[in-house]
């Protein structure tokens, strides 16, 4: 991993990152300057125009005022009026036009003044007009207007007039010749009678219009009226007032329907934004034609700049990327070179980059802190519980409570409180089979198991006490009494769940429930003496105390020694089944007790095994193979009595086979056990041939006679040989006295005694004490 680590790969991603980073903002910014940039000029120039035509908008009303001001100032000048409604002759005439020529003339914007009298039907004229021709064109157009179209006449508002123009006129590139302001008395539509016309030049309304026009650079204007036929058209227009595509455009956005509205229009594969602007006052249409092209060269020119500017960042970010990625590199060089001086091993993992392996050695770190921690706490709380639990060590109820809140261990320190042990079965075997990691899984999944299948009903503490034992601290939500059988399913459950899992079991054993503190020492012991005497239960048994009250401690002795003399009998005659059907009885009537009446029993058993085989050998020229201490050993080491059985079964039934009795050979057999019963037995005062007879199971006569024929004597005169010859010994070797050694040697009467022993040897006990005293041991 370390050499992995050498070629910095968090390094380079550091610097891609930054690049990256750096890339992709500038594409972002210039991808948003491409995209809105076209939106956003669009945008800009519409405001522009719109302030524009506002301005142009503000314009006219302000030449419509400044018209209408000029006209009150004509139509009520007292000098005037007999103009519009006296009858006068010419020479009244000529003298008044002369002041409406001075008027025409001191204004700037006026073309023309035109008087229309009613009551001569006559018009006069000031400026440019001659009312005295017939056909003056100012005039005709102002009688057709008035005679052919009234309604055209709108009352103290600008009417354009469309008459042809003299040569030398202003140029107002449309068919307008002049605009007219009419100004009479009915404020109703106009129905011929007297009127002043203020005749306004053109070039002052177009003028105005290109001055402001002129601010943001429009290339073509045009003022238009209601039915969107052009008033005024600038000089300088790509699109001609009767261009279908602009009346197209017109007619999709109607006159009134808002004041302000802008589109774009397609003429001859060129674009067009178009303004459109309601004068409501007039009602004319104020509109205004950008060429998009040399709209969007700013576009043009901000996009080149942005391009100019990102690759310049760009190259700026990968010259200092670098530097910035190894500078930011620093920190986790540092962290890289603690971990090798630490002497951190490369755990053979792949890891993509250094953050990667610091952070797997990080958690790994962590986990095994933590792991520590854990075990270090398991460790103290086994140690303690384990300690107090095993060494009976006295706690108060508040050393009680304080222990449980030090280990945080999560029982309630006033409630009862149930202790299980848990065995594991066939310990022996499995440290010869199983591997030492395996060895030291085994209490810790017993453990683990039992109080995770536990914990759904009852508060369960585990404690490894030894390799192949653990204990359970258990608390039920009541007093624990009726939670016994359903804790004792729970264990067996346990016990299925382990051995699908590990191929092992487990015997259990629960006591009664038991008063927090210092009592739980005492049920420790208790349960550890039933899980000493599961002999009498099977593998994974849960020993609950109703199973243990229901064993016996009333033996039968007679019985027993009765189902011994039989297997002595089968033995002795080789006969296997016999010798089967004898540990059979045995082992079924041990079933009933308790473990120290079994343990007893199975002592007397191998005694009773191991008295048979060696009169056997007496008789034989081979002795038997039995191994009595592997015998011994496999019964005494048996976990279970079928196991007991099984070894005493396969040991005997093969000594039994072994045997090939004879008649004779037999008859041999049962004297020599008689013999080893009065060797054994002769201290027993009350020893008789009866109770020979009785241990070999036959009658008292037939066993005699046996004997005598065997041995050329009777069964008493050899037990009293016995007898004396011990009492002999004893005379020369101890100091005891005479009477005791009498008892010991099973003798009740001093005289019988006496009488016997002289027979026997020729002198008195005490003459033979006395001589032996004298002359030395050989």
């Amino acid at each position: 991993m370390l050499s992995s680590i050498r070629t910095r790969k968090y390094l380079h991603k550091m610097v891609l990152t930054i690049m990256s980073f750096v890339a992709a903002f500038l594409v972002a910014i210039s991808g948003t300057v491409f995209y809105y940039s076209d939106s956003i000029v669009r945008h800009t120039r519409e405001e522009a125009n719109h302030k524009v035509l506002a301005q142009a908008s503000l314009n006219i009303g302000s030449m419509n005022e400044i018209v209408k001001t000029l006209a009150m100032s004509v139509y009520f000048d007292n000098e005037l009026r007999s103009l519009f409604f006296d009858r006068i002759d010419i020479a009244q005439v000529l003298m008044r036009s002369g002041k409406l020529d001075k008027l025409v003339a001191s204004s700037s914007f006026l073309h023309s003044i035109v008087i229309y009298n009613q009551a001569m039907d006559a018009y006069y004229g000031g400026g440019d007009v001659s009312f005295l021709s017939d056909r003056d064109p100012v005039i005709e157009a102002v009688r057709q207007t008035a005679q052919i179209s009234p309604g055209k006449i709108a009352h103290m508002k600008l009417v354009p007039m469309y008459a042809e123009l003299k040569p030398g006129d202003a140029d107002t590139n449309g068919k307008v010749g002049f605009f007219s302001l009419f100004m009479y008395d009915s404020l109703d539509p106009y129905q011929g009678e007297s009127m002043l016309v203020l005749n306004i030049k053109p070039e002052w309304i177009v003028s105005n219009i290109q001055a402001v026009n002129r601010l943001k650079g429009s290339s073509s204007f045009f003022l238009m009226d209601a039915d969107n036929r052009s008033i005024i058209a600038s000089s300088s227009r790509d699109v001609k007032p009767e261009n279908a595509e602009l009346d197209q455009l017109l007619r999709r956005i109607p006159y009134g329907q808002g004041v302000f509205a802008s589109s774009v229009l397609r003429v001859d594969d060129k674009r067009y934004l178009a303004t459109v602007m309601d004068l409501a006052d007039n009602r004319w249409r104020l509109v205004t034609l950008d060429n998009y092209a040399d709209m969007m060269k700013q576009v043009t020119m901000l996009r080149r700049t942005s391009i100019g500017i990102a690759l310049l960042f760009l190259l700026t970010a990968v010259l200092l990327s670098p530097l910035v990625s190894r500078r930011l590199y620093r920190p986790v060089e540092t962290v890289l070179s603690d971990i090798r001086k630490l002497g951190s091993a490369d755990d053979g993992q792949t890891h993509p980059d250094e953050w990667s392996f610091i952070r797997d050695r990080y958690r790994g770190a962590i986990q095994e802190m933590n792991r520590v921690k854990q075990e270090r706490r398991d460790i103290l709380r086994t140690f303690y519980l384990t300690k107090w639990l095993t060494e009976n060590l006295p706690l108060t109820e508040d050393e009680w409570a304080k222990l449980l809140a030090d280990h945080r261990i999560p029982i309630d320190p006033k409630r009862p409180i149930l202790l299980a042990l848990l065995r594991i079965d066939r310990y022996p075997m499995l440290l010869r089979s199983k591997s030492p990691s395996e060895l030291q899984v085994y209490p810790f999944a017993v453990g683990n198991i039992a109080s995770e299948m536990l914990s759904s009903r009852y508060v369960c503490v585990p404690i490894k006490l030894r390799e192949d034992q653990s204990a359970l601290l258990i608390q039920p939500s009541g007093n624990g009494e009726e939670a016994l059988p359903e804790l004792a399913d729970l264990l067996r459950a346990t016990c299925d769940t382990v051995h699908r899992y590990y191929h092992i079991t487990f015997t259990g054993a629960v006591g009664d429930p038991v008063v927090p503190g210092g009592s739980l020492p005492e049920r420790y012991r208790t349960l550890s003496t039933q899980l000493d005497g599961r002999l009498m239960f099977e593998y994974g048994t849960v020993i609950t105390p109703d199973k243990v009250l229901a064993l016996s401690s009333d033996y039968d002795a007679a019985w027993i020694d009765e189902l011994h003399g039989k297997l002595s009998i089968a033995m002795i005659e080789g006969r296997p089944d016999a010798v089967e059907q004898a540990l059979n009885a045995l082992f079924d009537e041990l079933a009933r007790y308790d473990y120290d009446g079994v343990i007893q029993h199975l002592m007397q058993l191998l005694t009773t095994v191991r008295l048979t085989v060696r009169r056997m050998d007496q008789h034989r020229i081979q002795a038997l193979l039995l191994h009595y201490g592997s015998l011994f050993k496999a019964v005494l080491s048996a976990e279970t009595l079928a196991e007991a059985k099984a070894a005493l079964l396969a040991a005997l039934t093969e000594t039994a086979g072994a045997q090939a009795p004879r008649t004779g050979e037999r008859r041999e057999l049962i004297v020599e056990a008689m013999k080893e019963i009065i060797r054994e037995s002769y201290l027993d005062p009350t020893l008789n041939l009866s109770g020979i007879a009785a241990m070999v199971r036959m009658s008292e006569t037939y066993a005699g006679k046996l004997f005598r024929d065997a041995e050329g004597m009777s069964a008493a005169d050899y037990l009293n040989e016995v007898r004396l010859d011990h009492a002999k010994r004893m005379l020369e070797e101890t100091d005891d006295s005479v009477n005791k050694i009498m008892e010991r040697c099973g003798f009740s009467n001093q005289s019988n005694f006496f009488r016997q022993f002289k027979r026997r040897f020729g002198t008195t006990p005490k003459e033979l004490r006395l001589t032996s005293a004298v002359l030395p041991r050989s």
